[in-house]
């Protein structure tokens, strides 16, 4: 949202373009965390946040050539999925449902995914999906991904061990789904 709403500062200041294209290196520094300012200044006014109001916000990247510094407040905030599922009490598998395992066997399938291990169960009382439901987490396993899949009221993790890439992960989900529940 943010990344959508920052244009090149160089394209609307050329005079500030050409400053930093002229400057050393120190002074581009410099002359970047002036830019810096600026964007969080166009952050306040974008009703995100008001005057005075501090911020935590990642800096995604700095990218000197262009004049630009991408900047993110979503990344530091709690991950909503991870949220509920701290709040659930998990226990161990008892039974792993069709659907689980349907899964499980496309996945096994899917080329650069290794191995597909059942982790631990949960049932939600306040929640029912109809249809299968499957989430990637931000939390994930060093060389894998932990996906939570949500069948009616029970909510299944899945540790997957794989050299994906998270984008290749979420195409790969994609495909998932839209293979289970077909016979």
């Amino acid at each position: 949202m943010f990344q959508q709403r920052t244009a090149s500062m160089c394209a609307l200041y050329p005079a500030f373009s050409n400053t930093v294209h002229q400057a050393s290196q120190p002074q581009r520094i410099m002359l970047l965390l002036l830019l810096l300012l600026l964007l969080l200044l166009m952050l306040l006014r974008a009703d995100v946040a008001v005057a005075g109001e501090e911020l935590d916000v990642m800096v995604l990247s700095v990218d000197v050539a262009r004049c630009r510094v991408s900047l993110s407040l979503k990344r530091l905030q709690r991950d909503p999925l991870q949220t509920t599922l701290d709040s659930i009490q998990w226990g161990e598998t008892t039974l792993a449902l069709p659907e689980v395992k349907q899964i499980i066997q496309v996945l096994e399938w899917t080329p650069g995914i290794k191995r597909v291990d059942i982790g631990r169960q949960a049932e939600e009382s306040h929640t029912v999906s109809q249809d299968v439901e499957l989430y990637l987490t931000k939390q994930s396993p060093q060389g894998g991904f932990a996906l939570v899949a949500r069948v009616g009221r029970v909510l299944q993790e899945l540790l997957v061990e794989t050299g994906l890439s998270k984008d290749d992960m979420k195409k790969a989900l994609t495909r998932v789904l839209s293979r289970v529940g077909r016979s």
